[in-house]
């Protein structure tokens, strides 16, 4: 999860709340210190306390976090490609055809969840 990224989101929603340091660590049953050292990047709160952050902001988890989701995608996409250039040519494509083949079967059974859920 991209830290940097989540305590932007955090400050954010709390700021468009209207909710100052204060008000949000009393909302959530914490100081504001603490409030201050999550936003500073001094401490990283626990997945109960970003429960309760989102709560108290009236917003989503996925919201909260969905910005440090996609950080951590592009992350992994650059480590699998910082692996990938390593291999030859040959061996790049078998490795293509193997993700693309997995990623076509995970999609028809996303599709196939979606028709069986309607």
């Amino acid at each position: 999860m991209d830290e940097k990224a989540l305590r932007k989101q955090i400050k954010k929603y709390r700021k468009k709340t209207g909710y100052t340091q204060e008000k949000l660590a009393m909302q959530i049953n914490k100081n504001s210190i603490f409030i201050s050292y999550i936003e500073r990047g001094i401490k990283f709160p626990s997945l109960n306390t970003l429960i309760d952050i989102a709560n108290a902001l009236d917003i989503s988890l996925d919201m909260l976090v969905g910005n440090s989701v996609n950080s951590n995608l592009e992350a992994n996409l650059c480590y699998i490609n910082n692996k990938l250039i390593q291999l030859s040519p040959n061996r790049q494509q078998v490795l293509f055809r193997i993700m693309e083949s997995m990623l076509d079967i995970e999609l028809d059974n996303q599709k196939n969840s979606n028709i069986i859920e309607s």
